[in-house]
């Protein structure tokens, strides 16, 4: 095993070495702190021992791949659209979790134009605005396929992207506060 660390350490040294700017993530299946730490040492941006149930790994390498000194993508807001069945796969989950984000940061950026929402989001994720407002319509239309429902609303298909941000922003305060 040690031989093995080493060379997944000097591997993630090399990487680091030649890529500056690349964000590493190894993923081990060994329990050793010592070989985390060293991964990390050696330029890991975040090292993971498995095993991690696959919503746990993409909702915290998310949080970790979008996180900027002004928005933070919460980790429980991942698992929260995933519990209430949005999948991570989805064309425009990730723009979703980072709007719920600065909603609970700042409720009334929603009192404004939708457009100017968006296009504070779109510059978030460098993105263009239109492509924001277009994925979270495909996420509405994807929802309903599925079946999924918030908060007992009206059909999703009928649904605003205002609505859906609104309704999910607030039904994950509800959640947030009182967990049990």
């Amino acid at each position: 095993i040690q031989r093995m660390s080493d060379e997944a350490i000097n591997f993630v040294a090399e990487i680091r070495g030649k890529y500056k700017d690349m964000k590493i993530y190894p993923l081990i299946f060994t329990g050793s702190e010592y070989v985390r730490q060293e991964l990390i040492r050696a330029g890991a941006s975040l090292c993971f021992i498995m095993p991690y149930m696959p919503p746990v790994l993409s909702g915290e390498l998310l949080c970790h791949f979008y996180n900027n000194k002004n928005y933070k993508i919460i980790p429980q807001i991942v698992y929260f659209l995933n519990s209430k069945g949005f999948d991570s796969s989805f064309q425009g989950f990730y723009p979703l979790c980072i709007a719920i984000s600065m909603l609970l940061n700042s409720p009334d950026k929603l009192n404004g134009s939708i457009t100017d929402f968006y296009r504070e989001l779109a510059d978030f994720i460098n993105s263009k605005y239109e492509n924001v407002e277009r994925n979270l319509r495909t996420i509405i239309r994807k929802a309903f396929k599925k079946g999924i429902v918030i908060n007992n609303s009206k059909p999703l298909f009928r649904m605003k992207n205002k609505e859906l941000l609104l309704l999910l922003t607030e039904e994950y305060k509800g959640i947030s506060k009182n967990p049990f």
